[in-house]
């Protein structure tokens, strides 16, 4: 109904463009079908299938069995090392080799050898990386060859035998004219010379400013497919062989190995900005696969016989997040093999004894075949990977089989095929605007709405999907985007900056999803969309900061500043059950309810143990719930204080109608809480006026043994640490997916997680005691308010900004 209102609204315009649309695609037609000359059936070039809207993350899937796999024999490719090839040194099991990558929401299709020669004819492909871009690369070599008849015509340029020692291998497909080819560069700078007057201990150097010597011999290829990690640890660098970092003339033996491989891959990503012909060369990069070592020390290695049906947290990797950042800022196009987690679940597909080291069991390297097949199966199904000529090929050649006995069009003149061709382009993108108007993005919306609407972007409209929160941090000097001193709505205890916080870098990190921009706030524009309106906030102390932070928010579109108030002339404190803040402007309220758990404090029952100084009634909603109907916004949070600390040890137990819970564990209670909390919802929201957010549990960064350690750190975490999942939030996510009013589901669970540098701290009105809970303001809180304001402004036409 929306694209028929959009086609009635545009009227005579849209009628045009429909015309002129179906014109062109019937003169496009007859461009495609013979307008080029066929060569090779290039429809058999791979191209994964599915995906509702087009486009399939090929990275999130699982491992599914098939009988059709391996796809080529180790002993029968002369360029697979023998210590790869695990059937060969002994291992009787071969399930390991049957297990092919199935994506989530499409089909890779199976690797087609004489397609894939055809695509590469004439190429130049290189890979540069450690023993495992090597696999990489002796595995598709290896793919390669089943599609070559002539097999002498594949040979090794410089006669060698593949081994680890040598710096370079080229294989050569004399028939193709293809060059694939190997560097040895485990950590892609070069090594420097010790500095004069360094400690003993320090034998050599990874200059960290200048990429490897042998760079320049990457340059000229077509394809360019990078990889480092493996050897970038203390044990290897430091201890074994003694190997620190250098810039410049200046040795730093303090510095840690994380931040060596970000200066190296920062070296790295300049030379490819500056060297690399982005025209001609496909730049790749394959994150680090991790291993499966376990035991204390992490020298154990057990392989198994079947894929792991858990990652059990190696589906992460601090290199790989740090590989992701580095590419994240580049200027030119680099594609990021996402492998970590794929291979996570495959601790059956290593080396282990089944090498030519017996003694030394490898559980890094991976059986030929086996695993390392996945690496090539997916870049090379990537749309972008692909000519477009080859996508003109490809419909052409179906056409042909459907329509081949139609003749006529054979005589057409290629230059009016070439310009309806053309016109057929311009009017697609012409007709499209009027027939495909852009729809809002929905943030995990649960509840009577269509399947398809539950992710963050309407599968409808052909375009590819947003989830909002995945993502990453990025710097950006321009935030924070208020001033809390200047704003007297921010608590003071959640200002670090007043408080002695010295550094500031902390406010300057805004939210960058994956494939999308959130648009920055614009205040202006919410205090309009809010005219009249009412939002109210439900919660305990971090829903606070959020309601603070959002009125702080839009204090900076408001030219009076005084005609801003808090209703009942209350100071912004923890202790007050009720707070509200009127935009007299707008007619704007935006009110706050501290309600800790939703639900309400219970009598004691007669007759309880004496530990029982007070219940909670899962089974009733708080009584002050009956403020929170009349709203237009609504906002809950809960989850902190359902703890046994601050329950159970405070004398707090459970209790539904008249029954005491003395056993009831506390996640059980949550969950029975939220159930009341949906009930309440379904009953008495009125769906057509109130639109309902839950925002998920906010990762907290304690440590230590009894976590009651708190170090904030200067910049956001590499990795999550675990931090990314909350059981609390998994339940939120479960009850609201049962209802039937549509409440939108805030999933900032991952988001903090990397934020262990945003805390308080030490920098409270309370500084002896520590805070890794709450939130700085400025801080991540204004975040949560940017994706829920920008999910509202979508629906009156502004979307989030598509990658």
């Amino acid at each position: 109904m929306e694209k028929m209102s959009k086609l009635m609204f545009n009227g005579p315009i849209a009628c045009a463009s429909l015309t002129y649309f179906l014109l062109a695609m019937a003169l496009g037609y007859l461009c495609l079908f013979h307008s080029f000359r066929p060569g090779i059936n290039i429809s058999e070039i791979p191209k994964y299938s599915g995906g509702s809207n087009g486009t399939c993350n090929v990275f999130e899937g699982s491992w599914m069995y098939d009988e059709s796999y391996p796809l080529y024999d180790s002993s029968e490719c002369p360029f697979a090392e023998a210590g790869w090839n695990c059937w060969a040194n002994g291992r009787k099991d071969k399930g390991y080799a049957k297990y092919r990558w199935k994506p989530n929401n499409c089909d890779l299709p199976r690797f087609n050898a004489l397609a894939m020669l055809e695509m590469f004819r004439g190429k130049r492909v290189v890979f540069v990386g450690d023993s495992l871009g090597r696999a990489q690369w002796e595995s598709f070599v290896c793919l390669l060859m089943t599609g070559v008849e002539d097999k002498k015509s594949v040979y090794e340029v410089n006669g060698n035998k593949i081994t680890k020692t040598i710096r370079f291998l080229g294989v050569r497909f004399s028939s193709f004219n293809l060059s694939v080819d190997f560097y040895r560069s485990v950590f892609l700078v070069r090594h420097g010379s010790v500095p004069s007057h360094s400690p003993d201990w320090v034998r050599k150097t990874l200059r960290l400013d200048e990429l490897d010597d042998i760079s320049n011999e990457w340059v000229d290829s077509d394809i360019l497919i990078f990889d480092s990690g493996g050897w970038w640890t203390e044990s290897r660098l430091f201890r074994e062989m003694g190997c620190f970092f250098q810039v410049g003339n200046s040795l730093d033996v303090g510095m840690p190995v994380t931040t060596g491989y970000r200066r190296a891959l920062d070296t790295w990503a300049s030379w490819a900005e500056t060297a690399i012909n982005t025209s001609r060369t496909r730049v790749f990069f394959k994150t680090f696969e991790g291993g499966h070592w376990s035991g204390e020390n992490g020298s154990s290695c057990k392989v198994t016989q079947r894929p792991s049906l858990e990652t059990i947290g190696r589906d992460r990797n601090e290199v790989s997040d740090i590989m992701n950042e580095v590419v994240g800022k580049m200027r030119i196009p680099v594609t990021v093999l996402h492998v970590t987690a794929m291979a996570a679940f495959r601790s059956d597909g290593h080396v282990g004894r089944w090498s030519d080291n017996p003694s030394i069991p490898d559980c890094s390297h991976w059986c030929l075949p086996g695993m390392v097949m996945i690496s090539e199966f997916d870049w090379a199904t990537f749309d972008h990977f692909r000519p477009f000529c080859t996508r003109v090929f490809c419909f052409r050649e179906r056409m042909a089989k459907i329509h081949s006995k139609i003749s006529v069009f054979l005589s057409l003149d290629g230059l009016v095929a070439m310009i309806s061709f053309i016109s057929f382009l311009s009017a697609m993108a012409f007709g499209y605007m009027y027939l495909f108007p852009t729809h809002s993005p929905v943030i995990r919306s649960y509840g009577n709405i269509p399947e398809s609407n539950v992710s963050n972007r309407n599968v409808s409209n052909g375009r590819s999907r947003c989830d909002v929160f995945k993502g990453r941090w990025i710097h950006d000097e321009s935030y924070p985007l208020y001033d809390s001193s200047r704003c007297p709505f921010a608590e003071h205890g959640f200002n670090c900056l007043a408080n002695g916080r010295k550094d500031s870098d902390y406010t300057k990190w805004r939210w960058k999803p994956q494939k999308c921009d959130i648009p920055r706030f614009s205040a202006g524009a919410i205090l309009e969309k809010l005219r009249g309106k009412r939002v109210v906030f439900v919660g305990d102390s971090l829903g606070r900061t959020q309601w603070e932070s959002l009125i702080c928010l839009l204090m900076t579109g408001v030219k009076d500043k005084r005609s801003v108030y808090e209703v009942n002339g209350h100071k912004i404190t923890k202790q007050i059950m009720f707070l509200g803040v009127r935009f007299s402007s707008f007619n704007l309220s935006i009110d706050f309810y501290r309600s800790v758990f939703l639900v309400q404090p219970g009598p004691v029952p007669r007759h309880a143990p004496k530990r029982v100084k007070s219940t909670l009634r899962l089974d009733k909603l708080d009584a002050i719930s009956k403020q929170w109907i009349n709203s237009d916004v609504l906002i809950f949070n809960s989850g902190h204080w359902w703890t046994r600390t601050k329950l159970f040890e405070m004398g707090c137990y459970f209790q539904v109608g008249n029954s005491l819970k003395l056993g009831m564990p506390v996640s059980t209670a949550f969950r029975r809480a939220l159930d009341t909390w949906a009930s309440w919802v379904e009953t008495m929201i009125n769906r057509n006026r109130t639109s309902v957010f839950f925002r998920t549990f906010e990762s907290s960064h304690w440590s230590g043994r009894n976590r009651n350690s708190c170090k904030v750190s200067k910049r956001p975490s590499l990795t999550s640490h675990g931090r990314d999942r909350s059981l609390f939030s998994d339940m939120i996510i479960k009850v609201v997916k049962k209802m039937t009013t549509p409440v939108t589901v805030l999933h900032v669970t991952p988001m903090g997680a990397f934020r262990s540098d945003a805390h308080l701290g030490i920098w409270s009105d309370h500084p002896s005691v520590s805070d890794c809970s709450h939130w700085c303001l400025p801080g991540v809180p204004d975040t949560w308010n940017e994706i829920i304001f920008s999910y509202l402004l979508s629906n009156n036409g502004v979307s989030f900004t598509e990658q």
